[in-house]
């Protein structure tokens, strides 16, 4: 009987050990897919916001050339309303139309002349 005793304890010794064995393998089984799918998350998240950095960055360099463009283009036209503005006051100085007093411009009207506001002459 003691025999008998004995070897049923033996079993419920090795049941135990089996069963915390398994469920040793289980949480070890879960915390390896819970980190899977953390790292997974993680390298998702990773792609997402370097796409929208490299889509952000390509954005600002288009506005960037493009507001270089406009900016030269401005120049440009700026420039060009300088030249006819200094050929248009060359013409009227030689034609008589304009003449410039101590840096003041005037033009001629009937019966005399008239400063033209918010001009200046060399």
């Amino acid at each position: 009987m003691e025999r008998l005793q004995q070897q049923r304890q033996e079993r419920r010794e090795r049941t135990g050990i089996v069963q915390i064995v398994l469920i040793a393998a289980v949480l070890l089984a879960a915390l390896y897919g819970g980190l899977r799918l953390l790292g997974g998350t993680h390298a998702a998240w990773q792609a997402r916001k370097d796409e929208r950095t490299a889509h952000a960055a390509a954005i600002k360099q288009a506005a960037n050339n493009v507001q270089r463009g406009e900016q030269l283009s401005y120049e440009e036209a700026r420039d060009r309303r300088l030249i006819e503005y200094e050929q248009e006051l060359s013409e009227g100085l030689q034609s008589g139309r304009l003449k410039c007093v101590h840096g003041v411009l005037f033009r001629r009207i009937p019966n005399g002349w008239e400063n033209v506001p918010g001009e200046r002459c060399r």
